[in-house]
């Protein structure tokens, strides 16, 4: 950032070009940077070619005609260790680019091959054919593709609200190994997953005390003695026996929470659309039984 006098745009281009030039893997090759090797690390001279807009910014210099190009040589004193870890990260980022696309140019290879092949085995949920890689299967070796299981999974614990995944084949009562799910679902469904059959398994288990927090899946067991259940998840304070949140609940029964819940401030009974409007909450109520239609509505507020 010093050589490009803290300017964002030139100084990531000059970090590709240190990345890509032979002086750097050169450097890296023969000494790793590390910390213990910062201080002794050598000064590198590097002749980078940068466009005539970029030296510009870096060197204040006047604008020079558009796509021209100069070759700039300055020094760069890698010995910082911020910039040395930076350029590391970089470096095993753009590694981990690299094999993003190698990966996937692999599968397109093999996908074509199948293709040409006519080698595919047919998924047995949606009947099209795909590698045998891309397939997952149960203990009973029935085999489906990963967007069909990944589909079925979604489905049971968002949807449905459950942890079981029995075989999607007609007449199976098997379920999928644990290397399969690990080896198609993403991180974040496969631990929504786990907590669905902890939730199965406690349900299960039918303890004693056993308080669920209203406002999550977390569950605890609550001592008898105390009313209030406090979610370690959450943070939400709960009344155990009616579900009202404490700081409203706190000084009263749960019978006259909901009552007070029955009749909220905002809500208006209609008796007649010419003539009465009963109002019920903090302003008072006005006794119109007699002539009560039935008609109720809630006004927003």
């Amino acid at each position: 950032m010093k050589a490009t006098k803290g300017r964002l745009s030139p100084a990531l281009y000059v970090l590709d070009q240190v990345l890509e030039s032979k002086e750097f893997k050169e450097t890296v090759k023969n000494q790793a940077i590390s910390s213990s090797a910062v201080n002794s690390a050598p000064l590198l001279c590097l002749n980078l070619n940068l466009p005539g807009e970029i030296n510009d910014l870096v060197n204040g210099n006047r604008k020079e005609s558009k796509g021209e190009q100069k070759t700039r040589s300055f020094v760069a004193p890698w010995t910082d260790e911020e910039i040395l870890t930076e350029i590391e990260e970089y470096r095993c980022y753009q590694e981990g680019v690299q094999v993003e696309l190698d990966h996937q140019l692999a599968i397109d290879i093999n996908q074509k091959e199948y293709d040409q092949n006519q080698q595919g085995i047919e998924c047995e949920c949606c009947f099209a054919e795909f590698p045998f890689e891309n397939m997952v299967q149960c203990f009973e070796m029935h085999l489906f593709c990963e967007d069909c299981l990944q589909r079925y999974v979604k489905e049971a614990i968002y949807g449905q609200g459950k942890g079981n995944l029995a075989c999607m084949a007609p007449e199976c009562g098997s379920t999928f190994p644990r290397d399969q799910l690990e080896k198609t679902l993403a991180p974040d469904i496969l631990a929504k997953y786990d907590e669905r059959c902890s939730e199965e398994s406690v349900h299960k288990a039918d303890l004693e005390n056993l308080v669920r927090c209203p406002h999550c899946d977390y569950a605890a067991i609550l001592a008898p003695e105390l009313k209030a259940f406090l979610c370690q998840q959450c943070g939400k304070e709960t009344c155990r026996s009616c579900q009202v949140d404490w700081m409203e609940h706190f000084g009263r029964k749960c019978e006259e929470v909901k009552s007070e819940e029955a009749f909220e401030p905002n809500t208006v009974l209609m008796v007649d659309q010419e003539l009465l409007v009963v109002f019920i909450g903090a302003v008072g109520t006005r006794d119109v039984r007699e002539e009560f239609t039935g008609k109720i509505f809630t006004i927003p507020g």
